[in-house]
């Protein structure tokens, strides 16, 4: 029995409009998803999300902002400011926010990748990258079951990436300032932007003033209502003793080692900074290249992973930018799959304790995940040091072919002259 006229035109349009329908139904599905999470209840919601919400309404909603209300910066209280405005559960409205910035993250992620890798918007790998960010486990973990903020300033961070990439370089120094503006974490990136700059010398040092200008100018609500026009800077240096322990739940190397964070600070910070300067000293050297896509994201994952791993008050939800882009180096070549792989796996068990009591992080798991980052390293290096090899032994086999056609010219001339 044929198909009939009917099913004809369906498969048809079908056939014709396969990736704008692709990305519906993806939409839709992760929708709801997320809205099988809806009430889930957090330890960060029940002990701080919904008692600032409800603090910052009972303060007026923005006239609230006058004051300090929980550890997080001036921009996100802005933010729950305004949602005071809307009716319903608090819970809801805060998941609702952070659920937004998952697609918008997802689409940026998506469009980002194709431009980078020449491919055509609303293409296949443009769906594949859209779906993959947004079905990650801990991407639909974090926003809709645990109720937190990571893909807000990720979608920041990622588009700083973009634009730095693209070298449209104040659009970049925006971006990172607005990242600043929600969370601290925006710091993980700045390691390899400050390399970069020294690799590309296309840009001033002085563009990090624009991000200082943006993040203050997030504020910009709250000092109208009588904040104080420094608190922004504040609210950050006091975070940086908030949190006084060598790491929280996460596979950081201090697992090994101990817990003391007095005594151990200094140390870890101090080894992070001398990493972060050796692979900026194998930039320089040009050991280590950033000329292509694939090399430049997965520099800037080298650098946001020694960060994670080695500086203190680490804690799980830091590895949220680590972990996509580990996988969007897996579009660029399969070889990363084992690395993003071993990284989202692990965060999602540290999700897992957090939210739902489900064991947490032990020893081998950090000695895997150190494994995996020395593989890695190994891995980026081994590519760009054989090329650099491969370029200084021609550089040299021409100078010798050079100075032996020389030698021959003034043997010829010798010659010819006795």
């Amino acid at each position: 029995m044929r198909m009939s006229r009917v099913e004809e035109k369906a498969v048809e349009f079908i056939e014709k409009y396969v990736n704008v329908l692709f990305f519906i139904i993806v939409s839709i599905s992760a929708i709801y998803v997320r809205y099988a999470g809806r009430d889930v209840l957090s330890g960060d919601t029940v002990g701080c999300l919904q008692p600032w919400f409800d603090t910052i309404k009972q303060g007026g909603g923005v006239k609230a902002l006058k004051y300090q209300v929980g550890d997080y910066n001036v921009l996100y209280q802005t933010c729950i400011a305004f949602m005071t405005y809307f009716k319903g559960n608090s819970m809801y409205i805060f998941k609702i926010f952070s659920v937004i910035f998952d697609f918008v993250m997802a689409f940026i992620s998506a469009w980002m990748m194709s431009d980078m890798l020449s491919k055509k918007k609303f293409s296949t790998l443009f769906n594949m990258v859209y779906t993959v960010v947004l079905f990650l486990p801990t991407v639909v973990l974090n926003g809709a079951y645990w109720g937190q903020c990571d893909a807000i300033y990720t979608a920041f961070l990622l588009l700083t990436l973009y634009y730095l990439y693209k070298e449209k370089y104040v659009g970049a120094f925006v971006f990172l300032g607005i990242a600043f503006g929600f969370k601290f974490q925006a710091v993980l990136l700045l390691p390899f932007i400050i390399c970069y700059y020294f690799y590309k010398k296309r840009f001033s040092i002085f563009m990090f003033v624009i991000t200082a200008v943006v993040f203050w100018a997030t504020g910009i609500v709250a000092f109208i209502n009588g904040r104080g026009i420094m608190e922004p800077f504040k609210i950050y240096m006091s975070q940086t003793k908030t949190y006084e322990s060598m790491y929280m739940n996460v596979s950081s190397i201090w697992v090994l080692v101990g817990n003391d964070y007095k005594n151990l600070k200094t140390f870890a910070i101090q080894l992070t900074i001398i990493l972060c300067g050796v692979g900026l000293y194998m930039i320089m050297s040009k050991r280590k290249k950033i000329a292509t896509a694939e090399q430049f994201l997965n520099t800037a994952t080298w650098f946001v992973w020694v960060c994670i791993l080695f500086l203190p008050a680490m804690h799980e939800r830091y590895t949220f930018s680590l972990d996509l882009l580990l996988v969007f180096l897996c579009f660029m070549d399969v070889k990363y799959i084992k690395y993003a792989a071993t990284s989202t796996t692990l965060s999602l068990i540290t999700y897992g304790a957090y939210l739902f009591g489900n064991g947490g992080i032990d020893k081998w798991f950090v000695i895997v995940y150190l494994a995996a980052f020395g593989h890695y390293t190994y891995t980026i290096m081994k590519k760009d040091w054989c090329n650099v090899m491969n370029e200084s032994a021609e550089e040299n086999l021409e100078k010798e072919l050079d100075h032996d056609f020389d030698e021959e010219s003034e043997s010829e001339e010798l010659g010819l002259e006795e």
